[in-house]
């Protein structure tokens, strides 16, 4: 349980992060699991922000699977907080490489 708590702490560390970014809203968390919504032209689970993130993320050895433009957060109880920090760079730099264009840029 103390592990458990402590990566729930570590979620909210990590989440305070992406608070300053304007395409993020409905930041959340509960226990261990975490997710937040970005804002695309095409909002909702069936955005193609979807499938670019999921590619971005295993191209970048993070097993993240969004659903549409929610990406959601849940890290096996093991992760070390380095891991966790990781995953988190990746969100960003995710972030930025579809507010630039991503795929168009990279075709």
């Amino acid at each position: 349980m103390e592990r458990i708590k402590t990566l729930s702490q570590l979620q909210e560390v990590q989440l305070q992060r992406l608070e300053t970014h304007a395409d993020v809203v409905n930041i959340r968390r509960t226990g261990t699991i975490a997710a937040f919504d970005l804002i695309t032209a095409d909002d909702g689970h069936m955005s193609d922000v979807g499938p670019t993130l999921y590619r971005y993320f295993l191209n970048h050895d993070v097993l993240l699977r969004p659903y549409g433009n929610t990406v959601y957060v849940l890290s096996p109880y093991c992760i070390s907080e380095d891991d966790l920090i990781h995953v988190y760079d990746v969100i960003e730099e995710a972030m930025d490489f579809v507010r630039n264009g991503g795929e168009k840029r990279a075709a």
